[in-house]
């Protein structure tokens, strides 16, 4: 969590003249934030909320980068361990970002199944505002 990877600066370039196109106004989560870097590029186009989510370990440096960035609440950081990935604690996103986020191949299937449990539960909370 303390590398910035070029994933994520080729993603926050594109979202940084895209960005208000596809975030503007919008509830985003970033999944493996990390550093944050796409998320907050996300919060710098417009978004209405932006959630960072990562392994606990990473929050103080996730929340300290959302400060330096002007992010405050309802902006913020949230646990989501992909072994064990309760997502009953997040808002519904209505955009999900992640960028370089498995660099091991045993991170795939429990990212994979982090991303839909996100998904699921947003899809569900927009379709019961409806």
């Amino acid at each position: 969590a303390g590398s910035i990877w070029d994933c994520s600066l080729v993603l926050a370039k594109y979202l940084a003249r895209h960005g208000e196109l596809l975030v503007r106004g919008k509830r985003v989560i970033e999944l493996g934030a990390g550093q944050g870097v796409v998320g907050i590029s996300c919060f710098l186009a417009g978004a209405a909320k932006v959630t960072l989510t990562d392994v606990a370990a990473a929050l103080p440096s996730l929340e300290a980068n959302l400060r330096l960035n002007g992010a405050h609440p309802p902006n913020g950081a949230a646990v989501l361990d992909w072994l064990h990935p309760d997502v009953s604690h997040l808002e519904p996103a209505q955009v999900i970002v992640a960028a370089d986020v498995v660099w091991v191949e045993n991170l795939a299937a429990p990212f994979v199944q982090a991303l839909k449990r996100v998904c699921e539960a947003s899809a569900a909370a927009m379709g019961a505002a409806e």
